[in-house]
């Protein structure tokens, strides 16, 4: 997606530049807000798939057709618009601001901004849905002025820049008939993520730099900007040999990653894409005790394992970390990775983080995750509660494989017997489900 050019252009004098075409353009009469509000949805997704100053008389066109294919779809806060086999999720927010033109003398609090004070706490880059006197239009604020959309003027639609919020607001006036006495309302509009294959990439922090974040004095998370939509043994398979190879490269180490190194890991390496196939293969025949494929050896694999047997998983992570280089983690058909490293342990999902205790606005915008810590216990803690709101608990059980990757420094080895320990599922109690109320993210 490109974007906007002139963000960054110098601007002498207060200008106005102008972009229309006369299309037949269906605008909907003022009282169906929704079909107005899905057409500067769509009007705000081409300013940012298309450079404005790039807009032609076709584009007004285009916006005109793709509106048409979601014309009966539900407004609701968030908007799918499918293009060009991606789906976009416009993000519309209920109003924010509200006042009128000039607010009068007597409510000059904080609560009654005018349109002046208004539009100034727009930040740069982003956008807003302006509606007043039953009129709407699209608002995108640059650094060096404003694109303006209406569907309609002089019975036409119109792309125009504003150097100062000014001349934009003076235009609405003249132009729509609005007076200093209008009540005007603003509400955002963003695209938030983009759905293609089977991952979603969260947008709104797309260019941010985000490092490790401190949980606790014993742990810390990395956010990720994209997760996986469904589960997929062969994609999450080779997501984890994606970040075990990045883990072993002793040029960054895990705990100083960020999300965009983390987001680097769902691009496909043909390799690993091939050993992540046949290890699937291995995973679901219960036949083979062990497997080898190019430099990666499954050495063992384990009995079921349920919520009930906490205490069991971290004897095994004991007792299998000492020799191999990590774990796979398999239920449901998804595959998280846990290894340790320079005193730390850490597991990956490459599906969606969604703590129970969190707030709805907060968990929308998570996506994948790495999991640091230096204590077990915590590690397997975290673990056992993300597999209870991913819904693998309590239903479901995993199973452990664990995983060496040969650099031919050390010899081979396969686990060929384990501890009767390890398969003692009368052991310890830990993790009971009671008090959880697991909403998994998938059916």
């Amino acid at each position: 997606m490109s974007e906007i050019a002139p963000d960054s252009a110098d601007v002498a004098a207060p200008t106005v530049e102008k972009k229309s075409h006369r299309v037949q353009v269906r605008v909907p009469p003022p009282e169906c807000n929704d079909d107005i509000l899905k057409h500067l949805a769509v009007a705000y997704l081409f300013t940012i798939l298309k450079s404005p100053p790039k807009w032609s008389p076709e584009t007004f066109s285009e916006i005109v057709v793709q509106e048409s294919s979601i014309a009966k779809a539900p407004l609701e806060t968030k908007l799918p618009i499918r293009r060009n086999d991606k789906t976009y999720n416009i993000h519309l927010s209920s109003t924010l601001v509200k006042g009128r033109f000039v607010t009068p003398q007597d409510r000059s609090d904080h609560v009654h901004l005018s349109i002046h004070q208004a539009l100034s706490r727009i930040k740069r880059g982003k956008a807003a849905v302006w509606k007043c006197d039953g009129h709407f239009f699209l608002i995108r604020r640059l650094l060096t002025g404003w694109y303006f959309y209406t569907p309609c003027l002089q019975d036409k639609p119109a792309l125009m820049f504003f150097s100062c919020p000014q001349l934009m607001v003076n235009l609405v006036q003249d132009t729509y008939g609005c007076t200093e006495r209008s009540k005007y309302f603003l509400s955002n509009v963003a695209l938030h993520s983009v759905e293609e294959g089977d991952v979603v990439r969260i947008v709104w922090k797309m260019k941010r730099s985000i490092g490790m974040k401190l949980l606790s004095p014993l742990e810390a998370i990395l956010h990720g900007n994209i997760y996986l939509v469904r589960p997929s043994l062969e994609r999450s398979l080779e997501i984890g040999l994606n970040v075990l190879d990045r883990a072993q490269q002793d040029r960054t180490k895990p705990r100083s990653w960020d999300n965009k190194l983390l987001n680097g890991c769902f691009k496909r390496v043909e390799t690993h894409w091939k050993a992540a196939e046949r290890m699937a293969c291995f995973v679901r025949d219960k036949s083979e005790p062990n497997y080898t494929i190019g430099g990666y050896t499954v050495t063992c694999r384990t009995s079921p394992i349920g919520h009930r047997q906490r205490k069991h998983f971290e004897e095994m992570v004991n007792y299998f970390l000492a020799s191999c280089t990590a774990l796979l983690i398999v239920g449901r058909d998804c595959c998280f990775v846990f290894w340790a490293q320079d005193s730390f342990m850490y597991w990956f999902s490459p599906y969606r983080y969604s703590a129970l205790q969190e707030r709805a606005e907060i968990v929308q915008s998570r996506a994948c995750f790495l999991h640091m810590t230096n204590a077990l216990a915590k590690a397997s803690q975290s673990l056992y509660e993300y597999l209870y709101e991913l819904g693998v608990f309590p239903d479901s059980t995993v199973e452990l494989l664990p995983v060496r990757i040969e650099d031919g420094s050390e010899p081979h080895y396969v686990h060929k017997t384990v501890p009767s320990t390890v398969y003692d599922h009368d052991s310890a109690v830990y993790g009971s489900s009671v008090g959880y109320e697991h909403k998994p993210l998938w059916g």
